[in-house]
């Protein structure tokens, strides 16, 4: 009942208030248009994108810088229009017009995904240059707290859960020559990839692409589901006892988590200590009430009072943070030890 009661105090999913987190849509920022009469086609494009983590769990902050360069008729002046479209946290811009400021326009669209909008006015479309600078806020955290996978039910606050954000790049097809330089940048544990290219790159990416070919800029981290366990009950064999045990463990798949755990006994007369690693499956947890169940094997290696291996089946309910721990330990005879079994219940707890 005490760690029922904690799970549903302390659980970040409650069935009352259950909303899967998902990541904002790709943000498609579209390349600016300018009517047929002025003759301007892209020439020149670069593009920079510099994510950093910001302090809430759930947001991340991104910078875009974009550079089109465009040539056309040469006396002509044109009017064209830069749009953004999708769902952000925050969003702050500037656009400038060589050099000029463009200020915002009322726009009339009815698109709820429109975001935001620049009209652009150039007195001679001969040499036109378009420069953006974005400031965006957006949720990039990928979770569904209604079902929480073992792995991350076990430790909400430590584990690194799966995180990303992706931009498109779309508009007026830009001449089959013309190239993009990109700069692309993302926080520590993260990895860029191309749409073009399918390739994974690391955090930095300098790389020139034909314009035509860029759809997609996707950035996005390596989730790691770990976290510590600390463990309080009995022990049973020879005798009942008072138990302790602490580790760590991982999961990969979420399902299935790896752990190593010292564990030993408080009474004197017993004095046990023994290390565990150990490997179980278990089953998502729901809407932080309904635990995770667990089932696995361990090899726990006795090292006190005398070196032995032996064999153990384990069993757990998890709920965030806290869970039962049931296990058993079979040490077969061994250079003149009898057979030993051993078992414990304990409360464990997780970050």
């Amino acid at each position: 009942m005490l760690v029922a009661g904690l799970a549903v105090g302390l659980g970040p999913a409650r069935a009352c208030a259950c909303k899967p987190v998902m990541p904002d849509p790709p943000v498609d920022i579209q390349r600016p248009t300018w009517p047929a009469v002025s003759g301007l086609e892209l020439v020149d494009e670069r593009i920079e994108i510099i994510c950093d983590r910001a302090r809430a769990r759930v947001v991340d902050r991104c910078r875009w810088r974009a550079v089109w360069i465009y040539a056309g008729i040469e006396g002509v002046a044109a009017s064209g229009e830069l749009r953004i479209r999708g769902r952000v946290t925050e969003l702050d811009g500037r656009v400038r017009v060589d050099g000029r400021a463009m200020e915002t326009s009322a726009s009339q669209s009815t698109d709820p995904e429109l975001l935001w909008s620049r009209l652009l006015t150039v007195e001679d479309a001969a040499h036109v240059e378009v420069e953006v600078e974005l400031e965006l806020v957006l949720r990039t955290l990928d979770v569904d707290v209604c079902t929480n996978h073992a792995g991350y039910a076990r430790h909400w606050i430590v584990a690194r859960p799966p995180r990303g954000a992706s931009f498109l790049v779309s508009g007026d097809p830009p001449p089959p020559d013309t190239i993009t330089a990109l700069r692309l940048r993302a926080p520590a544990g993260w990895r860029i990839q191309l749409d073009s290219t399918r390739a994974q790159a690391g955090r930095k990416l300098d790389a020139s692409v034909v314009s035509r070919e860029l759809h997609g800029l996707n950035l996005h981290n390596r989730p790691l589901l770990h976290g510590p366990l600390i463990g309080a009950g009995v022990g049973f064999g020879p005798q009942v006892r008072a138990r302790l045990r602490a580790g760590w463990e991982f999961a990969a798949p979420p399902f299935v988590l790896y752990s190593v755990a010292v564990e030993g006994d408080l009474a004197r007369d017993v004095g046990e200590l023994l290390v565990v690693p150990a490997i179980e499956v278990a089953s998502p947890s729901f809407w932080g009430i309904i635990p995770s169940a667990a089932l696995g094997v361990g090899a726990p290696v006795m090292l006190i009072p005398d070196p032995r291996p032996g064999v153990r089946v384990q069993a757990a309910l998890t709920w965030p943070f806290a869970g039962l721990v049931a296990n058993v330990d079979i040490y077969p005879a061994d250079r003149g030890a009898a057979q030993a079994l051993r078992g414990s219940l304990m409360i464990q707890l997780s970050i």
